[in-house]
């Protein structure tokens, strides 16, 4: 019956009894209808302007078809007055409801409506019938005057935005807020440590502190194998854990075969003097594994914290240690560190990140203090002989395995002095040939365990690797790269990519924007009948988030990687680089890479946040091969965010939060802006210096600092505060130690020794996911060997509002 004839319908009861349809004499048994195969939908999205935009298609309820190019009639006080016709592109509108893209339209009001009065438009479609939603639409142009004088309003406040951002900038550069750096440390380590002390004192007489430290036995076992160590640097150590503050604790020496007479008259006088301390004599030396063990076995506490036998803890480490234990969940915890001389001075401090999965199989940043719930520890197994040397980077990567990300917790707090001797490994620039192969080993036969396949390099012959991931997969790769004009840039660009590129399943997308050279159309014409290249033509304003969006949502793939055509890749795997880092992991949501400026130094090797504002790129000017503040130059981690200069990013995980926010974010931030949403969706970002590129940063469009852009950056660094405010100032992989205004990696925070300060003592960490009640999300850690490792959770698709190109797109193939 859905074919626009009339069609007339009765209705009997099963008595015979007829349904009338009316009331009175207008009652009749029957009821003559006409069912339209076709129906318009759209919306009227709102004035740019004197004109108004919207959006309007044909639906077939027969085939189901919705199509474009549809007239709508335009009426005021119920009086038609025009018609516009829906062919402009709007690929939101047809990628949300499958419809033509060709169904945008922009209505120019006649001359009369722009008195600056009010009016009212209905939007009919034809022949249907019927308004689109949104009609009728009020609305009102202003008057030229007026415009004119929001025009200066406008102008001045452009003008004041520089100004104060300029003025900002000046300030910061005139007084720095944090006058310490690495260079004073110990003078900022002496107040820190009162500071610290006040603050667990407040801590004390707290209303939780009760709550988290009664109850169930908090005793804590202190292991401490014991071989030849200097007699008076051995009785330090002892004494700083006689010195804690927390009194529930037990201490076990295990002498391994020391063999000193002095050292055990040492070790008999601290047991007879404390009952806390026992000694295990073993009558030959069996090494740091079996020794630990063996104290391990003994441990009648229930947390184990394992201590060198010539290291000092801070007063309240244990304490600070079991409330951070208490209030988090955590079965695993590790604190920030520092190194001490045979005179007492303290140096060289390792300032952490948050758990850092990528970043332990590169390098084991965790070393002291190390804090483990005695049940797991001992279910997970003891200490491996054959791996000594690095027996801990071992037992860390198995207890990873075993233990949620969620209970693996950092406490950024100082709490272990490492022993810098000339025994001492912490005085070493090298690491021992059976130290490296113990490492490599370690990590191997964890990345075994877990299915991955691997090859493991050490570099520098140290304990600091590289993973060869050895996956063969070919998921699809669409790269994008936005233009204008600068033909020999993009021309450079694109002739690297086709000629070096080992990898087979990619394709090119060149997304120019508005080029108008001549010599860019010739090159364009010359390239479309290479096969690996799109073409997409978008006439808009530059606005990068847009851009991409529109490319994107044309394109069928696994990954997006969004590359700048002013990045210049230089090896045959750079793309299998950064695709096996996504393939190792379906957490993974989004890939970066080590960029570097023509001179060879590093451009960008991550993004820290809320250093100098927004954020800042990891260890810009430094050189190529340096290895950075603990290394972490040269060493794949996890980050909070990449640079989309070169950023691979999995579809499902693009899609699934948005996309890049183009109305917020034009220019500026909207990576940082993608990233933080995609780890808050549930995924991981990696950065991988593996992949160098050389970026010659903002060639194409300038940069965000000149005069004419200070406003537009000001009001994009204005939305990610009022966004992510909180989070700038905390980023994970970020310590809250150094500074957030200058000197990445340098300057220490003055914040670190305000007792008045919030404290981070009893501070639960940052959630990385937006996960469900009652779910989690494992790591993939946390998954058994072979076992399947389930998807990530997925923001929803935001429902967001389609709007109306100012200008055409098309796609040439």
């Amino acid at each position: 019956m859905i074919d626009g004839k009339p069609h007339r319908i009765r209705i009997r009861f099963r008595t015979g009894e007829a349904l009338y349809f009316g009331q009175g004499e207008q009652a009749r048994d029957e009821l003559e209808v006409v069912f339209q195969t076709t129906a318009i939908h759209g919306v009227v999205d709102g004035m740019s302007g004197a004109s108004v935009r919207g959006w309007a298609f044909r639906s077939n309820r027969v085939t189901g078809e919705r199509n474009g190019n549809v007239t709508l009639e335009v009426r005021a006080n119920g009086i038609r007055i025009g018609a516009v016709k829906a062919t402009l592109i709007r690929n939101d509108v047809a990628e949300m409801l499958g419809c033509e893209p060709h169904c945008g339209f922009m209505y120019t009001l006649p001359t009369r409506f722009r008195d600056g009065k009010p009016f009212v438009l209905e939007f009919h479609g034809t022949p249907e019938g019927g308004q689109i939603q949104g009609s009728p639409f009020n609305g009102r142009v202003l008057t030229r005057d007026s415009s004119d004088r929001l025009f200066e309003m406008y102008a001045k406040i452009e003008a004041l935005c520089t100004q104060v951002y300029a003025l900002k900038d000046e300030l910061r550069n005139m007084v720095s807020a944090d006058e310490y750096d690495l260079s004073t440390y110990k003078l900022w380590m002496t107040k820190y440590l009162d500071t610290l002390r006040s603050r667990v004192l407040a801590e004390r007489r707290g209303p939780d502190y009760a709550r988290l430290m009664g109850g169930a036995s908090s005793k804590v076992s202190v292991i401490c194998p014991v071989y030849k160590p200097a007699v008076a640097d051995f009785v330090a150590a002892v004494e700083s854990v006689r010195r804690q503050s927390w009194t529930d604790w037990e201490l076990i020496l295990v002498d391994d075969a020391s063999k000193s007479p002095q050292l055990t008259t040492a070790i008999d006088a601290f047991c007879a003097k404390d009952p806390r301390i026992r000694v295990i004599r073993h009558p030959k030396n069996l090494g740091i594994s079996e020794a630990t063990n063996a104290g391990i076995a003994a441990a009648t506490g229930e947390w184990i914290a394992l201590f060198d036998h010539d290291d000092l803890l801070v007063d309240v480490a244990l304490e600070i240690m079991l409330l951070a234990a208490r209030n988090t969940g955590a079965k695993l915890l590790y604190s920030d560190e520092d190194k001490v001389d045979q005179y007492g001075n303290l140096s060289d401090p390792h300032l952490k990140t948050d758990w850092n999965y990528r970043l332990i199989l590169s390098n084991n940043y965790i070393c002291h203090l190390l804090f483990v719930e005695a049940t797991t520890l001992r279910q997970v197994g003891p200490f491996r002989p054959a791996y000594d040397g690095a027996q801990d980077h071992d037992l860390i990567l198995r207890l990873s395995e075993a233990i949620p990300a969620t209970q693996i917790h950092h406490v950024p707090e100082i709490l272990y002095h490492w022993r810098k001797s000339a025994t001492s490994t912490a005085g070493l620039q090298s690491a021992k040939s059976y130290a490296v192969e113990a490492g490599r080993k370690a990590l191997a036969d964890h990345l075994a365990r877990r299915n991955l396949p691997a090859a493991i390099v050490p570099l520098f012959n140290s304990t600091l690797y590289e993973v060869q991931w050895g996956f063969l997969a070919q998921p699809k790769v669409s790269i994008l790269i936005p233009f204008k004009d600068q033909v020999e840039t993009t021309k450079r660009c694109v002739e690297a990519i086709l000629k070096l590129t080992a990898y087979r399943n990619y394709e090119i997308v060149l997304i120019d924007n508005w080029s108008t050279e001549p010599k860019t159309e010739a090159w364009v014409d010359s390239i479309r009948s290479n096969k690996r290249i799109k073409i997409i033509r978008v006439e808009e304003p530059f606005n990068y988030s847009r851009i991409n969006n529109l490319a994107a949502n044309q394109l069928e793939t696994d990954f997006f990687l969004f590359l700048n055509n002013d990045v210049f890749v230089q090896q045959a795997d750079w793309l299998r680089i950064m695709v096996n880092e996504a393939l190792a992991d379906p957490h993974v949501g989004a890939v970066g890479a080590k960029l570097i400026y023509p001179n060879q130094t590093v451009q960008h090797a991550g993004v820290v946040l809320g250093v100098g504002g927004v954020g800042d790129h990891m260890f810009r000017y430094v050189l190529l091969d340096a290895p950075g503040y603990c290394f972490r130059a040269i060493c794949a981690q996890d980050m909070s965010a990449v640079t989309a200069a070169c950023m691979l990013c999995r579809a499902d995980a693009f899609r699934a939060v948005g996309m890049f926010d183009e109305e917020r974010f034009t220019v500026a931030f909207n990576d940082v802006d993608l990233c933080l949403r995609i780890g808050r969706a549930g995924y991981r970002i990696v950065m991988t210096p593996a992949m160098i590129a050389e970026h010659h940063e903002s060639l194409s469009r300038g940069t965000d600092l000149a005069e004419h852009n200070l406003p537009r950056f000001y009001g994009e660094n204005q939305a990610m505060v009022d966004r992510w405010g909180p989070l700038l100032l905390d980023d994970p992989y970020y310590n809250p130690h150094f500074s957030r205004e200058v000197g990445m990696f340098e300057k220490l925070s003055n914040a670190s020794l305000q007792a008045a300060r919030a404290p981070s003592l009893l501070k639960k960490p940052v959630p990385r996911a937006v996960l469900p009640p009652g779910s989690s999300f494992p790591e993939p850690t946390s998954d058994a060997p072979g076992k399947q490792i389930p998807s990530p959770v997925k923001a929803p698709q935001p429902k967001v509002k389609p709007k109306s190109p100012s200008r055409k797109t098309a796609m040439v193939s």
